[in-house]
């Protein structure tokens, strides 16, 4: 599997635009506004309903009747809060946005990929104790004192740990970015996974983290799982907008003096017509060192340029403390992960030839099931009390 050298921003087509981003309530609040607006001026100048000097009994029947000729423009003063608070979201989101430079934007994405990956599993033993309280029901008036019986989640113990890729090597296999200053605005969207290079270096992978998991397995009733990856030595955003200067159709005062006279969608389908994007996956390349020396991934034996070393990789988790394991309101907030792509640990590979496996979260958007094994069967001791494993649910 060959990977593209370079990687270009693309700017998009109307159609595109249109199709991806419409800015439907935007868009559908804008009509209503017009319309409203436009029925009272037909009620205005056709029936002069609004002028206040023909009878009241010349305009009783229609739709510009008296009464009826206010309903378009309290509607019209409704929608037009609500248009006013979709423009502020919209802007707010914006504002919200990192802005860079094009040169920092750079710098920033050459950071990323001589950053040190750290995949890391945390979990959660715990189970649920019954207890009781007095609460006060009320009937007919009456207080009545009642027991409440109820179940309460109780933490007993939480651990963590992270792959030691020591033996395997790593290498960076991110593409590189071309032409980004040929464009005047660009929206960077980043993401970031690990692909393993043969399955020797999978089931390395599978056996630290299935080693981890029986050894906190049961240890209590429950046992909740968070696992991911992290970048150490850098702050990891989502999305970037780089520019050298700032264009009119991006400036607060421009955005704000379109939405009052009701041309805020207009502008924004223009802005994301003249903004480029760039849609960056960060991937890890692991199985360096057991490839064959032909191979266009080949790093060589274990040495500080080829992969980092023990004594670095310990540095960097005890300064970023991975080792730490959150609290139980710390680990609610954990971003949820995407399913593991599993191998069997008993399954002894036959070669080691370059071809790359994916992992969880190596690729966006790859629904290939088919590279999916079964999961590894390993023997368990019998247990006294039941057990269960509840693993994070994939986010769209």
């Amino acid at each position: 599997m060959e990977f593209a050298d370079f990687q270009k921003p693309r700017r998009p087509s109307l159609a595109r635009v249109l199709c991806y981003t419409p800015y439907c309530k935007c868009l559908c609040s804008t009509f209503l506004l017009f319309g409203c607006i436009a029925y009272a001026l037909l009620c205005h100048f056709k029936h002069s309903a609004y002028s206040g000097l023909q009878p009241l009994w010349i305009h009783q029947h229609g739709a510009c009747a008296q009464g009826y000729n206010l309903v378009p423009i309290l509607l019209a003063v409704m929608l037009y809060t609500i248009y006013i608070m979709e423009c502020w979201n919209c802007r707010r989101k914006l504002a919200n946005m990192k802005k860079i430079s094009i040169d920092d934007a750079v710098k920033y994405l050459n950071l990323l990929r001589e950053s040190v990956p750290v995949v890391w599993w945390k979990s959660i033993n715990y189970h649920y104790a019954r207890r009781t309280r007095q609460i006060t029901r009320y009937r007919n008036g009456d207080t009545l004192p009642a027991t409440q019986v109820f179940y309460e989640r109780v933490d007993t113990q939480a651990a963590g740990s992270v792959f030691i890729y020591e033996n395997c090597g790593i290498k960076d296999i991110t593409r590189q970015i071309a032409q980004l200053n040929k464009h005047r605005v660009t929206r960077i969207r980043l993401s970031k996974g690990f692909v393993f290079a043969c399955l020797q270096a999978a089931n390395e992978f599978e056996e630290q983290r299935t080693r981890f998991f029986n050894e906190n397995e049961a240890k209590d009733d429950y046992m909740q799982v968070r696992e991911g990856m992290e970048l150490d030595g850098c702050d990891f955003v989502d999305e970037l907008l780089c520019f050298d200067s700032l264009p009119f159709y991006l400036h607060p005062v421009i955005f704000w003096f379109f939405s009052i006279f009701l041309l805020s969608w207009p502008l924004r389908i223009t802005a994301e017509c003249c903004t480029s994007l760039l849609n960056l996956q960060l991937n890890k390349l692991f199985g360096t060192n057991y490839l064959s020396p032909s191979s266009m991934h080949y790093t060589g034996p274990l040495t500080r340029t080829s992969s980092i070393r023990s004594d670095q990789l310990e540095a960097a988790l005890m300064d970023q403390q991975y080792f730490i394991v959150p609290s139980y309101s710390q680990a609610i907030l954990l971003a949820a992960q995407q399913p593991t792509c599993l191998f069997s640990s008993n399954y002894a590979p036959l070669t080691n030839d370059p071809y790359i496996l994916t992992n969880y979260g190596a690729i966006a958007n790859n629904n290939n099931n088919d590279e999916c094994m079964s999961l590894p069967v390993f023997p368990r001791r019998p247990l006294s009390v039941s057990r269960s494993m509840s693993y994070s649910k994939l986010q769209p």
